[in-house]
């Protein structure tokens, strides 16, 4: 409180001396000698009221007059050059400073946690240990927490080993630390045995842990072992605070529960807690979400929020959504006038809301301010202005925009390009889409699943099979959804496209993979697809058939080729057809080769019986007497008519069996074709499955050497290490006793300078009593002389007398 109103009284002595220099002189009229502690003390109370460029120029004045800054100047200047953004020219102060203590590292960790910079977290942390000075629990709780943030678990349980070896107890906020950590990692089970191992070490979890694990479980989309949890906390006996509340409100909108979200913000006016900005962003997050933007006045009547820049740049968001966006840039004119400085999200608030009230000139020209005035704007800001203009309809100048963001080398990324792929789309640049995709490529840009499915409705519009092709192939490796739209045009491209097999192979993959959503499964196939499929894809029946389930799945391919060859067909030219009973065990092939059969016998036995007719008949001519001439004759032309009958009925019975059997050979044929295709693919996988096999046995006898290899080389490798473990700690031992003789050698030099500064002042003190000694020794001579002069002159003076 003192060093508070202190500033104030500094404050109004700088306006009134202007400078530090000003300021020092002015105490020094009034009877202030200037000491070092002077300095110091305005140091301090410069650092404290945020005056940094006082902080510089006290420093300044202070070596200026003589005086060497310490240790404590030291690390006020370390902290402000940390807070100015100076992060390297703070490292080397740091490096500089010849005493540094427990403060200079913990102001030095504690910046640099913030700045989110672990490798020089690790580089400061190393060399405080090496000082020998161990850290605190705070501290040790702040560059844990560093760590879990940004997902560096190795680290974090390297210094969760380090506080352990200390003899640090785990407190809970460590607890809480390492289970938000892993939550970040949606390890949401790994995270629940933490829980219970901290319940088993002693220690009771309270509302920041079950806060860390519902949100966790909130972002994993695991709702109901969210309110699981969340009713065992209340068990417990804990009550939910303002935090978990607005944790809740903000997880549930992302998740689709609006009316939960919207009932946890009316139930904080029955637990009597205010809501906070905090809650007033959540709940303007939920309304945007769910679009019920009439519902917002209602909730927030009565309702007292400190605006600060996050709330402004909250409202600016919603009045963009809700169709207000001439009132977004009122709110971000009344933003400056009240003294706010505006932030990226500012920045896009104040571009959508001039997109969307069509103040395009406006927009570009705040757009190339921005960009001129705030240099370091990441993408987001090319990919509204782009986007807001497309919006707008003013196509060629959004382009013009984004092309010139990829000159001047702006930072984009997948989602800005897009965008800008999305804009040719629209204005019918399909060719200018292509390139540029490709252009987002070269730059080493990774897609996301929007470019994959606008780049599929390019290609499916310009019919490039090919790349359609090829993005299905880079959708699968990076598991990347369909939407349901492009899978309708695939179905209708592929349908009536030529040469498609690799394709829909890539479209069963996917279905396989469950990259095809369920709701366009569930949605039944066109008849004229069906008919193009059947007819146009699949005539050759070794290929594919397909098979409609109604209501259940668009359509799913089937391959009809069996993995091994379970029989074959063998065709003669002058012989009957030799069945493999393997390969035809259905009824259908049954029936077609008994009835072959069958019409063959009937044939061989009908050849015979017209020979043993014919047979018998010439027998008896030849037999029978020649006594009744005519009578033969007559009896021979009925024998013959008879037969002929026959013999005519027998070749209509044989026409109709021969078309019966030209019927069934036909469709034995074409099962034949197929069961060919069929063996021949069989054996074509046989011996790829060989090849495979093959190659499959020598990568295992490559992995066994290798293996062999690898574990030779890790007991060499942990020989080296137990051989490093065993110089490492002589090495720290004789870091310690080097440390301990420099602590020695610090404090026999401290004594030394004690003693130099004593011998000093003695040699001081002495060379005074000389020059005391010779003042008298002269003032003495000076009056022995003196009296000797006036003793000659008494004498002369008596002789003078006595002569009288």
């Amino acid at each position: 409180m003192a060093f508070d109103h202190m500033v104030g009284v500094v404050n109004r002595l700088m306006h009134r001396y202007e400078t530090v220099g000003g300021v020092v002189r002015g105490l020094e009229s009034i009877g202030c000698l200037t000491k070092a502690q002077t300095f110091l003390l305005l140091l301090r109370i410069y650092w404290r009221g945020g005056m940094y460029h006082m902080v510089f120029e006290a420093f300044e004045q202070m070596g200026c007059c003589g005086f060497s800054p310490n240790t404590f100047a030291r690390n006020v200047i370390m902290d402000v050059l940390f807070k100015i953004g100076r992060v390297d020219v703070a490292i080397k102060v740091l490096k500089e400073t010849e005493l540094p203590n427990f403060l200079t590292f913990n102001i030095a960790l504690c910046n640099l946690c913030k700045l989110n910079d672990l490798v020089r977290v690790r580089e400061v942390f190393t060399m405080m240990l090496g000082m020998g000075y161990y850290p605190n629990v705070e501290t040790f709780e702040m560059v844990l927490n560093c760590f879990c943030k940004l997902n560096k678990l190795v680290e974090a349980y390297q210094v969760l080993g380090r506080m352990i070896t200390l003899g640090i107890p785990i407190s809970v906020n460590v607890w809480s630390i390492l289970i938000d950590g892993i939550c970040r990692l949606r390890r949401i089970d790994i995270a629940c045995s933490l829980l219970e191992k901290m319940v088993k070490t002693g220690s009771s979890p309270n509302v920041v842990t079950y806060t860390t694990l519902i949100k966790g479980f909130m972002e994993s989309k695991m709702v109901e072992d969210a309110f699981h949890v969340l009713n065992l906390m209340k068990s417990e006996g804990y009550a939910p605070d303002l935090v978990l509340c607005n944790v809740l409100i903000d997880c549930l909108s992302k998740v689709g529960r609006y009316d939960h979200a919207l009932d946890v913000f009316v139930s904080l006016q029955t637990q009597n807690m205010a809501p906070d900005s905090y809650t007033f962003c959540s709940l303007l997050s939920t309304v945007c979400l769910s679009k019920r933007f009439s519902l917002l006045p209602k909730l927030v009547h009565g309702l007292v929020i400190e605006a600060d820049l996050v709330v402004c740049n909250a409202l600016l968001r919603y009045f963009c959504n809700a169709g207000f966006p001439h009132r977004s840039v009122v709110l971000y004119n009344d933003m400056l006038d009240r003294g706010f400085t505006p932030d990226k999200y500012s920045f896009v608030g104040l571009l959508s809301g001039l997109c969307g009230a069509r103040r395009i000139d406006e927009a570009v020209n705040v757009y190339h301010g921005i960009i001129m005035n705030f240099p370091g704007q990441d993408a987001h800001i090319h990919t509204v202005i782009t986007d807001g203009l497309i919006k707008a309809g003013k196509f060629y100048r959004a382009i013009r925009v984004f092309r010139k963001a990829v000159v001047e080398k702006y930072p984009l990324d997948a989602v800005s390009y897009t965008v800008a792929i999305r804009g040719l789309v629209k204005s019918g640049r399909t060719g200018d889409a292509s390139t540029l995709y490709n252009q987002m490529k070269e730059a080493s840009i990774s897609p996301n699943a929007h470019t994959y499915n606008v780049m599929l409705y390019v290609f499916h519009r310009e019919r490039d099979l090919k790349m359609v092709i090829q993005l299905l192939q880079e959708m699968i490796d990076a598991r990347i959804e369909l939407s349901c739209n492009n899978y309708f045009r695939l179905c209708n491209f592929l349908c009536r496209s030529q040469n498609s097999d690799s394709a829909v192979n890539l479209l069963i993959k996917m279905r396989d993979l469950g990259l095809i959503p369920a709701k366009a499964m569930r949605v039944p196939l066109s008849e004229e697809h069906v008919q193009d499929l059947l007819t146009k894809n699949y005539s050759c029946k070794q290929k594919f058939t397909i098979t409609m389930y109604s209501n259940v799945e668009l359509w799913k391919w089937i391959r009809r080729n069996e993995p091994t060859v379970k029989g074959t067909i063998i065709f003669e030219a002058n012989s009957t057809i030799t069945v493999s009973p393997v390969n035809f065990q259905n009824s259908r092939n049954s029936s077609c080769c008994s009835a072959n059969s069958t019409v063959l016998e009937c044939s061989k036995e009908l050849e015979t019986a017209m020979q043993i007719s014919l047979r018998n008949a010439l027998g008896m001519m030849t037999n029978r007497t020649s006594d009744d001439p005519m009578h033969d004759v007559a009896i021979m032309r009925e024998t013959l008519r008879v037969k002929d009958e026959e013999l005519h009925n027998l070749a209509r019975d044989l026409c109709a069996r021969d078309s019966t059997i030209k019927e069934i050979a036909e469709k034995l044929s074409e099962t034949a074709e197929a069961a060919e295709a069929a063996a021949s693919a069989a054996h074509t996988m046989d011996e790829q499955r060989r090849i495979t096999c093959a190659e499959i046995e020598r990568v295992k006898r490559d992995s066994e050497k290798q293996l062999e290899s690898s574990m030779s080389k890790l007991k060499e490798s942990g020989q080296k290490v137990m051989t490093l473990s065993k110089e490492r700690e002589q090495l720290i031992m004789q870091r310690d006793s080097a440390i301990q003789e420099a602590h020695m050698w610090r404090s026999e030099l401290a004594k030394a300078r004690e003693r130099v500064v004593i011998l000093e002042a003695a040699v001081v003190s002495a060379e005074e009593k000389v020059r005391v000694a010779e003042a008298d020794a002269e003032a003495r001579i000076k009056e022995a002389v003196q009296k000797e002069s006036a003793a000659v002159k008494e004498k002369r003076e008596l002789l003078a007398y006595v002569n009288k």
